[in-house]
């Protein structure tokens, strides 16, 4: 469990990555087959909002929105990540749950 409360970057080696040196925290994720990359994607904070991207990954990074079976393929450019969503990079799946819910969130 990772309180998001500032810029990921996450990969085998994020701490490699400028936006680390910059501020952004480095998430170094285990992957001994070698799915994630070294720097694959970040994650960025927007007010209460979580946005990712795809920082040029070999296996892509993937959304996959809550209560829906499909995965969209996250690109360059910032994707919202709703409350409940999964981020799949290769071969591992972090989930997100928002610690700040709005009061309609809750019901």
């Amino acid at each position: 469990v990772y309180t998001v409360a500032t810029d990921y970057i996450i990969g085998r080696e994020p701490s490699d990555d400028p936006a680390v040196a910059r501020g952004a925290t480095g998430l170094a994720i285990d992957d001994a087959d070698r799915t994630v990359s070294r720097v694959h994607a970040e994650l960025r904070i927007e007010g209460w909002d979580l946005y990712v991207l795809d920082r040029g990954s070999s296996n892509g990074t993937f959304l996959l929105h809550p209560h829906e079976t499909s995965r969209e393929r996250v690109g360059p450019e910032p994707m919202y990540v709703p409350p409940g969503a999964m981020l799949q990079l290769g071969q591992r799946t972090l989930s997100f749950e928002p610690y700040h819910q709005t009061p309609a969130a809750r019901l």
